[in-house]
């Protein structure tokens, strides 16, 4: 997307301040960067709060705190605003001069705001975005050593810490791959000789002639003067994507990162907690904050879906379109890749810049050290992800089974409830989001020998419905019809299949969002308007030449390919419900020459065997029965015979009971 800024310039109120130390920074400009600042936890663990600033980069990468600007400007003009950490130039007067004691930049001049113009941009690493959040990033830990203090851990320790070298399993490269789902990778530097030190398994000892009472600001800026000396380059980025300065004990407290940008620092071990590490990469990769601290591992959690991975996994609802959803929402923990499965993210649109996010916060693998919001559902607000901006976890946004949350959007109510939470394995939430009414129909009642009937178009409510003709009314009792979760109306691409349990099975063949055959399970419990599985099945999309059955007893599925096999007889193709049809308990041919449209197959309930119905066309002059056995994988017959039905047509349909 492409980003606009008017060349206007916006006035920054500053106090003025005195010091020895100050030099001219006549007419030049800077880039302005965002900084946002975690103070680190208390021995209780508990956070200490978060801090943000402005900072005026030169091109070597120093930078100085522009203190004039207050939260209600980075509010205004970053965080939500059209200005980019990163990419926006800062402009100061003629008598604007730094203090290097302080790390400070004064003037009496109103410095402003215009987008940075960069013609070598493509070229110059300096200027490249890194808010990408896939591919191969390298990451140099820097290890800084103080006239008074150094830092407390030894190269090695750092090194293990981000890059795990088989000593250490939890670290930042690994944190950052699964929860990326090996799509981003952070390698270490490569090695690279110093005049006095060099680059090594990814970290290097940088010795200053300062103190820690200096303070951070002062202590970078020589740190990133000494790195340029020590390996010849303009600017520290030129060694890695990603710099980690790892300070002595007492420089600063925390750690914090600059936005859209190389350089995040740490205080002493702060360096080697793989929850700040992560969190300060995610700054710079240009993720923003999403709701109060959630996650201490997960970036996904942290920030929300800003990096973009689950948009295949993302579904959208707003009045005017979609204005309803029931069935499961995916952990975080799931292949955003893979688009059988359920939604990861639920997106309530509003119709302005700030809209409401959905998402099952399941507390397990890459995930597994959350420590707030642990294996509930997670309401967030936040802005398109065009530009920096944090979100807010909603007021009551945590929800656990039974749970509901509502808002207001445009005049009517949206509420969000959770009937169920499942934490075996990923696991999955159970959820239903509607604007209006969420209310359904009387529950449904079916009884033994009920004739069920499915409309699948041409319907009142524009969907799939369900009519019950009652067996204890002989038949003649008609019930009203209920709408299933299945929008828009169905077609022959669809099959209806009636569990035992009278969960209707209903397999989607082909013109998928998977690209395969699917299996949506509409729930009675639910009365038909949840889903309790949607998935993409181990079987490509299919058409007339399939037929598809539920066997009773293990709710398997049996996908007949009556035509244009590999095997020239008609196969069967058995998909697991235990492996949530994702793979295949048995294929094969069968006894059964390859058959047309003048065939139908039934299920017999005791045994599983496959009855090959022939209506047409047929040796005998009658209907006939072709019974291939389950206990010889359909490979002979138990019977085959003509019956005393005539020939029929396909206006008839079979059942076995």
């Amino acid at each position: 997307m492409k980003f606009v800024f008017p060349l206007c310039l916006l006035a920054l109120s500053f106090q003025g301040a005195k010091s020895k130390n100050l030099r001219g920074f006549s007419d030049e400009t800077c880039t302005a960067v965002l900084v946002n600042v975690n103070k680190g936890f208390d021995d209780d663990l508990n956070p200490l709060g978060e801090d943000q600033y402005l900072a005026c980069e030169k091109p070597n990468g120093k930078s100085y705190k522009v203190k004039s600007a207050d939260k209600d400007f980075l509010n205004k003009n970053f965080n939500n605003g059209k200005w980019k950490s990163g990419e926006t130039t800062l402009n100061f007067g003629s008598d604007a001069k730094i203090d290097e004691s302080t790390g400070e930049i004064t003037s009496s001049w109103t410095p402003g705001l215009a987008k940075k113009n960069n013609p070598n941009k493509q070229k110059n690493k300096q200027s490249r975005n890194l808010a990408v959040v896939e591919g191969d990033k390298s990451v140099l830990v820097v290890r800084v050593v103080a006239t008074n203090a150094s830092t407390s851990a030894s190269e090695g320790d750092l090194s293990n810490s981000v890059f795990g070298n088989g000593v250490d399993p939890l670290n930042l490269s690994s944190q950052y791959s699964a929860c990326s789902h090996d799509k981003l990778t952070l390698n270490k530097a490569a090695d690279r000789t110093g005049t006095s030190t060099n680059i090594s398994n990814g970290v290097v000892t940088i010795t200053v002639g300062y103190s820690t009472s200096y303070g951070d600001t002062v202590m970078n800026n020589a740190v990133i003067s000494e790195l340029m000396t020590q390996f010849g380059v303009t600017n520290p980025n030129q060694l890695a994507d990603h710099v980690m300065f790892c300070l002595p004990p007492g420089t600063t407290g925390g750690a914090y990162a600059y936005v859209n940008h190389w350089l995040s620092v740490y205080n002493d071990n702060y360096c080697k907690s793989v929850t700040m590490q992560m969190h300060e990469i995610g700054h710079n990769l240009n993720l923003a904050h999403s709701g109060d601290n959630t996650c201490s591992s997960s970036p996904e959690c942290t920030y929300g879906d800003q990096s973009g991975l689950y948009a295949a996994r993302h579904k959208t609802l707003s009045a005017s379109g979609t204005r309803k959803y029931t069935g499961n929402l995916a952990p975080i923990l799931d292949d955003p890749d893979d688009t059988a499965g359920a939604p990861m993210i639920l997106k309530i649109e509003t119709g302005t810049d700030r809209d409401y996010y959905i998402n099952f916060n399941r507390k397990a693998g890459f995930n597994s050290d959350t420590f707030e919001g642990a294996n509930q559902v997670m309401i967030v607000e936040g802005g398109e992800g065009n530009v920096y901006g944090e979100s807010k976890l909603q007021t009551n946004g945590k929800l656990s089974a039974g749970g509901t949350w509502s808002t207001v959007v445009g005049g009517e109510t949206v509420t969000v409830t959770v009937n169920d939470i499942n934490i075996s394995g990923n696991g999955f939430a159970d959820v239903e989001v509607c604007f209006g009414s969420c209310s359904t129909a009387t529950t449904l009642e079916l009884n033994d020998l009920d004739l069920v009937a499915i409309e699948k178009t041409g319907t009142t409510s524009g969907k799939a419905e369900v009519h019950v003709v009652s067996k204890a009314g002989n038949y003649q009792t008609l019930s009203l019809p209920t709408e299933i979760a299945l929008s828009p109306e169905t077609n022959n691409l669809w099959k209806f299949l009636l569990a035992p349990n009278n969960d209707l099975y209903t397999i989607e063949k082909s013109q998928t969002g998977s690209g395969k055959t699917e299996v949506h399970v509409l729930t009675k419990a639910s009365n038909y308007s949840r889903f309790g599985l949607q998935t993409g099945t181990a079987l490509f999309e299919t058409d007339d030449t399939w037929e598809f059955l539920l066997a009773p007893d293990t709710l398997d599925i049996y996908a007949i390919r009556k035509s244009e096999t590999g095997t020239n007889k008609t196969e069967v193709h058995i998909l697991t419900r235990s492996s949530n049809f994702r793979r295949f308990g048995l294929q094969t041919g069968t006894a059964l020459e390859e058959t047309n449209a003048d065939w139908a197959f039934a299920i017999a309930p005791s045994n599983n065997d496959v009855y090959a119905i022939k209506k047409a066309q047929t040796g005998s002059g009658s209907t006939e029965i072709h019974v291939l056995t389950r206990s010889s994988n359909f490979r002979s017959f138990g019977l085959r015979t003509g019956t005393a039905l005539p020939e029929t047509n396909a206006d008839w349909e079979f059942a076995i009971v």
